[in-house]
């Protein structure tokens, strides 16, 4: 019988890794980074629930670093199949990873300088980085591929960021066919950037998020009056307003919307920087794969290049990236990372929270643990690189960004098959996101069976 372990993101959003073991071989399905308090995420980070090298292949769903940061470690300790996802993550994940390894190493020794007697090691260098791409193994959209003997798997559009993909996997067993979709991270219709989430028909198992499955979103429109609301009112007190956000879609998002609205006068002539050297990489891949980009924002960009020089203002060096914090006017700031555990966004916090000038928009899901979580939640004073910060800043929460599926849209989703999958796994959520979720699937005759994963749990599939 088919076994599916839940080696990661269960019970929680971070660290997204499951594995599935067939008669032809065993298949990981993505393998993330945990997020979070530092001791727990490290020790999840550093080993992994089954052995490396027994693995046939890994199936990415996409490029974020909870579904792929961990790549780095599962090939260092004997992986050797290959690593199948879409052209636009291979692309994004080489960016990405890259970055994860200079900054691991950047913090960590920065830590060390903080806190001698405790010296903490990366989990990967830049030297690790080069054996994880030379197992990527490219796959377009709907391209039909065998991933392990026995087994087929295609990639559909998840709509979450570019490149991203629901995975379908199909396999015979004792005579009977059987197929499971995993949703990896299911974005939300008509929103900006990215294309719609494919809809499958049919499934007899669906390993599903639930990031957001107790909350219905705002309309995306009203993002655009928040971030100009908040913006105004921090410039006339003569503050800067931070914003937390991940590199890949988030800030390609936010530059976007913030140009729009500096071409409307909406916010006069405040300066807008993205701090990233990053951002800068994967809006050249972004730029590279319009083909894939929504339809409407292709023809959006054909009157002006969303992509090019504008307002917004990229920051590379470090050197420039110190200097904004000694801006003594108002600026918008953009910066990973998205959750505020890692990049230069930590710097600029530990230099600014306790201004309250200051304002941080905190503008994707916030898992808990996290340093954005704590600031979510009203903390009057968080650490920062182990080192006590008062907040005095206004803290924004801003949920009408959110690429994740809300429980309506993940209710529609179940509810168009075909016929109800057997059973639906519930991963990628906290528990107070899983339950709700569940029961409202199961009131609504979603699936025959709905089970909200455990954290190493193995089922039977």
């Amino acid at each position: 019988m088919a076994t599916l372990t839940f080696a990661g993101a269960a019970g929680s959003v971070t660290g997204s890794r499951h594995l599935l073991n067939l008669t032809g071989g065993k298949m990981l399905l993505d393998c993330g980074l945990f997020q979070g308090h530092r001791r727990d995420a490290d020790s999840k980070n550093r080993t992994f629930l089954f052995t490396p090298a027994d693995l046939t292949a890994v199936l990415l769903s996409h490029a974020h670093l909870d579904h792929t940061g961990n790549l780095p470690r599962l090939v260092k300790q004997g992986f050797a199949g290959k690593i199948y996802c879409t052209r636009a993550t291979a692309e994004l994940a080489e960016v990405l990873l890259q970055d994860s390894a200079n900054i691991q190493q950047k913090d960590a020794e920065f830590y060390n300088r903080k806190h001698p007697a405790g010296p903490i090691e990366p989990l990967y260098t830049a030297d690790d980085i080069a054996p994880v791409i030379a197992r990527f193994c490219p796959v377009e959209y709907e391209d039909r591929f065998e991933p392990a003997p026995g087994a087929s798997a295609r990639f559909i559009e998840a709509g979450h960021i570019l490149g991203s993909a629901q995975i379908e996997l199909d396999w015979q067993e004792n005579g009977s066919a059987h197929r499971l979709v995993f949703t990896g991270d299911l974005g939300r219709k008509n929103m900006p950037l990215v294309r719609d989430p494919a809809q499958p028909h049919a499934a007899d198992t669906v390993i599903m998020e639930s990031t957001y499955g107790n909350r219905l979103h705002a309309a995306g429109g009203n993002a655009s009056a928040h971030l100009e609301t908040v913006i105004r009112r921090t410039v006339k007190r003569g503050g800067k307003v931070f914003i937390p956000a991940f590199a890949l879609g988030r800030v390609q998002e936010i530059a976007s919307l913030l140009e729009t609205l500096h071409n409307r006068d909406s916010i006069g002539r405040v300066p807008v920087y993205v701090d990233s050297p990053l951002a800068e990489k994967t809006t050249a891949v972004f730029s590279k794969n319009r083909r894939i980009l929504d339809q409407d924002f292709g023809r959006q960009s054909g009157q002006s290049d969303p992509f090019g020089a504008g307002w917004v203002q990229y920051i590379s060096r470090q050197a420039d990236s110190v200097k904004l914090n000694a801006l003594d006017t108002p600026a918008v700031i953009i910066a990973p990372s998205g959750m505020c555990e890692g990049g230069r966004i930590l710097h600029h916090l530990r230099h600014n929270l306790s201004d309250p000038k200051n304002s941080v928009v905190l503008v994707g899901y916030q898992a808990e643990g996290t340093l954005g979580r704590r600031l979510s939640e009203g903390k009057r004073e968080v650490l920062v690189f182990g080192l006590p910060v008062k907040v005095r800043a206004e803290i924004v929460t801003a949920h009408e960004y959110s690429a994740h599926a809300d429980y309506k849209d993940l209710t529609q989703y179940l509810k168009a098959f075909a016929l109800p999958p057997r059973k639906v796994f519930l991963v990628h959520g906290e528990a107070d996101s899983a339950r709700p979720l569940a029961a409202r699937l199961g009131r609504a005759g979603c699936a025959e069976h709905i089970h909200v994963a455990a954290y190493g749990e193995t089922v039977t599939i």
